[in-house]
Formats: C-alpha cells, structure tokens, sequence
C-alpha cells in the first residue's frame, strides 16, 4: 500500500468562519458604556488605575496566560509522595501571574478604599 503526503492547502480545509483573536485592547477605555456607568456610580476616581487594568487583561500576554490557566485546572493533592497526608491544591504558573495582576490591580480591595457613593435612583424608564 502506497503512503502519500498529505496536501496541507486544501478548499476545505480553509477556516473562514473564525474571528482573529481579539488583543491589543482596552477594555475599559474601549467600551464608553462602562466607562459612563462607572462615572454615574462615583467610581471615576479610579478610572486610571481601571484603565491600567483594562489594557493589561487586553493585551496578548495576559490571554495568553488564561488559556493556560483554563487548560490547565487545578489539582487536588491529598497525599505527599511519602503517604502523608498533606491537602494541597496545585495551581498552574499561569493562575499565580493572573491573581498577582489583579491583587496588584486592587481588585481584591475594590471596596476597602473611599467609599464610592450609591448609584442614582433608576428612572421609570429603567
């Protein structure tokens, strides 16, 4: 039996019907609606420090590193390799260098800083 090698450029295998990956954005400052709801709710104070945090979770790197973190969940260790029991859970590098990003972010503390005052009553037309 004959082996022939496979055409790797075939019609059919075209993929059109696929977005680009969507990086190189900010997610705060590209979305206006975001942006105005913060403001209305007092959260304008933050709008740098949320539009730092917008292009980095943006950028290629950082989705990069929550595919990984997707792909790879974590794992429940209940025993050492000597039998001991130890209950840990192993988190890929990935998950560590996405809570750094937010805990240096101060997403873990949104809500410890100035108090953000209560939204606007919403209108009949809410």
């Amino acid at each position: 039996m004959t082996h022939h090698a496979p055409r790797a450029e075939l019609a059919t295998h075209a993929v059109f019907n696929q977005s680009e990956p969507l990086t190189g954005v900010n997610w705060h400052d590209d979305d206006i609606m975001l942006r105005e709801a913060l403001s209305r709710a007092g959260a304008g104070v933050h709008a740098a420090s949320l539009s730092a945090l917008g292009a980095a979770t943006g950028s290629e790197a950082v989705q990069e590193q929550g595919r990984l973190a997707n792909e790879n969940p974590p794992k429940f260790k209940p025993f050492d390799r000597f039998g001991r029991r130890v209950d840990e859970v192993e988190f890929h590098p990935a998950y560590h260098d996405l809570m750094a990003l937010g805990l240096q972010s101060g997403v873990s503390a949104a809500r410890r800083g100035k108090p953000i005052r209560p939204a606007p009553p919403c209108m009949p037309d809410c």
